[in-house]
């Protein structure tokens, strides 16, 4: 039932694009590193919600069925059937995820023109330094070396979650 009231909701906003966001982020958090947070926030936490959903829906039945007539507890039954079947799906919502969490935080630099403050210094991001080579220096090999680092970054980021779903989930379809 509460899927069913809540899904309409749900596909709603998540076909909004997280850049789109960004004006309404700049509104309500001002143009700093917490709008572009809320963007990438965005952006990631639909992928993960439905693969976690869909990961759930997806175990056999029969399973938790059997896990149940066995008298395995709730709890032996979420760590013993529903976690080990979910978390493939799981870990692809995560990459997901995380692939449009990298490429929001990158448009969310380029819009919003954010650096990242720490230590007393602000750092530029990726993103404004491509805005800073594109205004200023106009140097167009530099911004094609950006472009592939932040390919080679999420290609880093995804092998990384690949790795590490291979270590944790040995069982799983890779």
């Amino acid at each position: 039932a509460m899927d069913r009231a809540l899904r309409p909701v749900l596909d709603a906003l998540r076909s909004i694009a997280p850049i789109a966001w960004i004006p309404m982020a700049i509104l309500w958090l001002g143009v700093r590193g917490d709008a572009a947070l809320f963007v990438v926030a965005y952006a990631a936490v639909f992928p993960f919600i439905v693969n976690t959903a869909q990961a759930a829906r997806q175990i056999d039945r029969r399973l938790l069925s059997a896990a149940r007539a066995l008298g395995a507890s709730p709890w032996v039954v979420l760590r013993s059937v529903l976690l080990p079947g979910s978390m493939p799906t799981i870990f692809t919502g995560a990459r997901i995820a995380l692939a449009f969490a990298w490429a929001s935080i990158v448009a969310a630099e380029l819009a919003i023109g954010i650096k990242i403050q720490g230590q007393g210094r602000s750092v530029a991001g990726i993103g404004q330094l491509m805005v800073e080579t594109l205004y200023v220096q106009r140097d167009v090999d530099a911004l094609v070396f950006y472009m592939l680092a932040i390919g080679l970054v999420s290609l880093l980021i995804d092998s990384g979650l690949r790795w590490l779903q291979r270590r944790l989930l040995p069982w799983s379809p890779h």
